[in-house]
């Protein structure tokens, strides 16, 4: 909408995975949109195998999972709203790159959008040279699990000191402090994998194009520093190289050094028929996970900012401020913008609608199409997905569990625990007392902390035996931290 096109419902649209793996992504979409149609297919039979046992247990009937070649993709599988490739583009050789394309082309509907995910250049320049020695240092090696352990081993070994130049050992210590805490998966595929090509953000821009395909925007503020959030000399500069969009993209990329992207695309002759951003701002939602700090310099009465991002939001405006602060509050439900600007007043929509711009650009703020219900109404029965269930109970710890927001959060022993038993069947008293048994029993752990970063509760008492305090607190993060109560009725699992 921001780029003035319009895309299809997601209550009720058909959507394309291409490399939907165990189905991490394409299940929870097929949980909480059950009106939408899924098809995701992968090259591992094993793969889709699990997302098939996985479908199957939480009574998915809107998802096909088909283990099958991108090449073979049939030509009659008809027209999609949305397809999706995310991990896909520079992990595969050019021919099978152009049938990606070549798929989005034929299969895509006339107002459809495709995202696409893909590693670029110039950032990735340096992490190509630590690809390049953990591929030698692995290359005898045939099983995935001793491939991962040479190419830690290497990173290792290349770390250490020794008279090096200062830049190439900056490098290293970047990759290894970005692998080290990752699994074997990341870095089989991220740096392993036979195919990794990255391109520049123009080469796929243009490639794209060959295949009927435009351009239309980054699909997240949060993961790309956009060209509207540069300080104004930067942006001005950039516009005076020229007046390209795509060739302004790519100096953008040069100064920012970008090693990854993240880019809608639509059909080339799609046409903007919504008005400027600020104009489609005003018939959203806004949603923020806020904090606010007082102003320390003139003109600057409020600063607000997210902990997903090192950009902040200096206001001055008593309106501006009221909105924020009713955002914060409303968290993690979104705000309609009409009631927003009613709250701002006398501060001007127009005004009001460019601050929420900006801080979405910024990525403090999130933007909706349709109002938000995460949360159950009687939390006296706390009720899980059934998704989010069979994760957390098989999952191992820090293993992500998927909310109802689409986030995953890693799991912990409340939650392996808690959350499989919170099926709308057992009263809070009833949960309470197993809670303790399972601590009894040395299962949960009373550590206070959820093992996420945006849950630090301080549960006084707790490790004293306090747990009517420690299981309230419980609940209180499973619910509304990690948003995994179903809303309301229904199939389990409707938001």
């Amino acid at each position: 909408m921001l780029a003035g096109v319009v895309a299809p419902e997601v209550t009720n649209c058909r959507v394309l995975e291409i490399g939907c793996g165990p189905g991490a992504n394409i299940l929870p979409m097929a949980m909480t949109l059950p009106r939408s149609e899924f098809l995701g297919i992968d090259l591992s039979s094993v793969h889709i195998e699990d997302a098939r046992k996985m479908a199957q247990r939480v009574g998915l009937r809107n998802v096909e999972l088909r283990c099958q070649d991108m090449l073979d993709f049939p030509e009659d599988a008809g027209e999609f709203d949305y397809v999706i490739a995310h991990g896909v583009y520079s992990w595969i050789p050019a021919n099978v790159r152009d049938m990606l394309m070549r798929i989005c082309q034929r299969h895509l509907s006339p107002s459809g959008i495709a995202y696409i995910s893909y590693n670029t250049f110039p950032g990735w320049r340096s992490k190509q040279v630590v690809r390049e020695m953990m591929l030698f240092h692995s290359r005898s090696q045939s099983d995935p699990k001793e491939r991962a352990k040479k190419a830690r081993e290497m990173l290792d070994f290349a770390s250490q000191k020794c008279p090096s130049p200062e830049h190439y050992k900056a490098t290293l210590a970047l990759s290894k402090q970005e692998v080290e805490h990752r699994k074997d998966g990341y870095l089989l595929h991220e740096h392993l994998e036979i195919e990794n090509e990255p391109v520049y953000f123009e080469q796929f821009a243009r490639h794209a194009a060959d295949f009927g395909m435009r351009y239309l925007g980054a699909a997240s503020s949060e993961m790309e520093i956009p060209l509207e959030i540069l300080p104004a000399a930067q942006r001005q500069q950039i516009e005076g190289f020229s007046a390209d969009a795509i060739v302004r993209e790519q100096y953008l990329d040069f100064l920012l050094g970008k090693t990854f992207r993240e880019s809608l695309l639509c059909r080339a002759e799609r046409q903007r028929t919504i008005g400027p951003p600020a104009e489609a701002v005003a018939g959203m939602y806004v949603a923020g996970y806020l904090t606010e700090t007082s102003g320390q310099s003139v003109g600057v009465k409020a600063i607000f900012n997210s902990h997903r991002t090192a950009h902040k939001m200096p206001l001055n405006d008593g309106g501006s401020i009221a909105t924020f602060r009713r955002l914060r509050g409303a968290w993690p439900h979104a705000v309609a913008f009409e009631e927003l600007a009613q709250l701002a007043k006398p501060t001007e929509s127009a005004a009001l609608a460019r601050d929420i711009l900006h801080a979405f650009y910024a990525g403090i703020v999130e933007l909706w199409t349709r109002p938000t219900s995460f949360l159950a109404p009687d939390l006296e029965k706390p009720r899980a997905t059934a998704l989010a269930r069979i994760q957390a109970a098989e999952g191992e710890i820090q293993t992500p569990v998927t909310n109802l927001r689409h986030r995953e959060i890693p799991n912990h022993s409340v939650m392996k625990y808690l959350m499989p038993l919170m099926d709308g069947t057992r009263t809070r008293e009833e949960l309470r007392r197993e809670m303790e048994r399972l601590i009894g029993v040395g299962r949960i752990k009373v550590d206070g902390q959820f093992g996420m970063k945006s849950a630090r509760p301080t549960l006084l008492g707790a490790e004293k035996g306090d747990h009517a305090a420690f299981f309230e607190e419980a609940v209180k993060q499973l619910n509304l931290v990690c948003l995994l109560a179903g809303g309301g009725g229904g199939r389990d699992g409707e938001t």
